[in-house]
C-alpha cells in the first residue's frame, strides 16, 4: 500500500469536513489518527501508536553532539510492516468563541512564533533523523504537518533582521542550513537561544518545498496547513 503525500492530503480533505478546528494540539492529533483507522477500516493489518519513544541524536551550536535524548512522536502508524511517524503542531491565533457541530471552541493567542518556527524545524529534523537511522530500518518516510488560522506563519518569508529570519518557513522551500540570527543577540550567552533545545543546531539533509494549502474557514478566519514529507 502506498502510503505518500497524496494520502496525507486526503486525510486532512476528510478530516476539515467533520472537524475543520481543534481546541488544542492533541485534540488535532488524537482526530487525525481516528480517521487514519476510519480511511484504512478495511486493512486489518494497520495500527496506530501515539507518543511511541525513540531516541535522538543532536548536536549543538558548535558541532558538538549531545547525549541521545529520549523523545516522543506524536504519531506512528504501522502499516504492511512499515512504520511511518507523523509530528503535529496546531498554533493560533484568539477568535471570537464559535459553535461548530454543536460544540463550542474558544482559541487563544499563542504567540511565541520564532519558538515555534524553530520546534516545527526540529520536528523535520527528528523525522529525517529516524527515515536516515540504520538503526529503523523498518521506517522509509515520515510527515510533519503545521496547522495554524495565524496568517503570520505563511506571509512571514525567510531573511531580514529578524532573530527567527532562517527559521521561518513561508517561502517556497525549507533550506537545510539554519542557525538563529547571532546580530540580534549580541553575543549574549545567557540569552534563551542558548540554552536547552533552542542551542540545537538543526541542519536538514536536504531542503523540502513548501506548499500552504487552505484547511477550513471559521467565521472569515482562514485555517492554512503545511505537510512536510521526508523520504529516504
Amino acid at each position: 500500500m502506498n502510503f505518500d503525500m497524496k494520502t496525507i492530503a486526503e486525510l486532512m480533505k476528510n478530516l476539515s469536513e467533520n472537524r475543520p478546528i481543534f481546541h488544542s494540539e492533541d485534540d488535532f492529533k488524537f482526530a487525525f489518527g481516528q480517521q487514519v483507522i476510519e480511511h484504512f477500516s478495511e486493512n486489518p493489518d494497520i495500527e496506530i501508536r501515539f507518543e511511541k519513544p525513540e531516541d535522538i541524536v543532536y548536536v549543538n551550536r558548535i558541532g558538538e553532539e549531545i547525549e541521545p535524548k529520549r523523545v516522543y512522536f506524536d504519531l506512528i502508524i504501522q502499516i504492511e510492516g512499515n512504520l511511518i511517524p507523523i509530528e503535529f503542531k496546531y498554533k493560533t491565533k484568539k477568535i471570537t468563541p464559535c459553535i461548530i457541530n454543536d460544540e463550542c471552541f474558544s482559541l487563544l493567542d499563542q504567540g511565541a512564533r520564532d519558538r515555534v518556527r524553530f520546534e516545527f524545524r526540529k520536528d523535520i529534523f527528528r523525522i529525517e533523523y529516524l527515515v536516515n537511522s540504520q538503526k529503523c530500518e523498518d521506517i522509509k518516510k515520515g510527515f510533519s504537518i503545521f496547522l495554524t488560522n495565524d496568517e503570520k506563519y505563511w506571509t512571514q518569508k525567510r531573511g531580514g533582521n529578524t532573530l527567527d529570519a532562517n527559521y521561518r518557513f513561508a517561502d517556497v522551500i525549507i533550506r537545510k542550513d539554519s542557525g538563529w540570527n547571532n546580530h540580534k543577540i549580541d553575543r549574549n550567552e545567557n540569552h534563551w537561544t542558548r540554552n536547552g533545545m533552542y542551542n540545537y543546531k538543526l541542519n536538514l539533509t536536504k531542503q523540502h518545498d513548501v506548499k500552504w494549502c487552505c484547511y477550513s474557514v471559521i467565521n472569515n478566519c482562514k485555517f492554512k496547513c503545511m505537510i512536510i514529507e521526508c523520504v529516504c
